[in-house]
């Protein structure tokens, strides 16, 4: 379904933070 659950939008932008935080680390 396209429709996407406002826990899987949640848990996407954790996941892009989370990527970018490391990013920023390294």
């Amino acid at each position: 379904e396209a429709y996407l659950n406002p826990s899987d939008l949640v848990h996407g932008k954790i996941a892009a933070g989370s990527s970018r935080v490391r990013a920023a680390r390294l």
